[in-house]
């Protein structure tokens, strides 16, 4: 199951609510305005990623690579166009 919603000019934050989409194998927020902190609650529920790409928005924070580690199907991440997402 993939959930693209990228370049759609979405503002503000990442939805918590996302985290309930259980079954999503990828999930594409790429190309938008999204801002603060992402969700490491919605990383921990969306156990069966084998994608990730949060890419050029306005995320900000730290993103916590311990957090990821758990996605063991994750093939593609990337965050890269963030300029305030730093990595622990």
């Amino acid at each position: 199951r993939i959930l693209s919603i990228a370049t759609n000019a979405l503002t503000g934050s990442v939805p918590g609510g996302i985290k309930r989409l259980t079954g999503l194998t990828e999930l594409d927020l790429s190309g938008n305005a999204l801002s603060g902190d992402f969700p490491e609650e919605v990383v921990a529920a969306l156990t069966r990623l084998t994608a990730l790409d949060l890419s050029r928005n306005e995320l900000g924070g730290t993103l916590n690579y311990a957090a990821l580690e758990h996605l063991t199907d994750l093939r593609r991440f990337s965050a890269q166009g963030n300029p305030s997402l730093g990595y622990a």
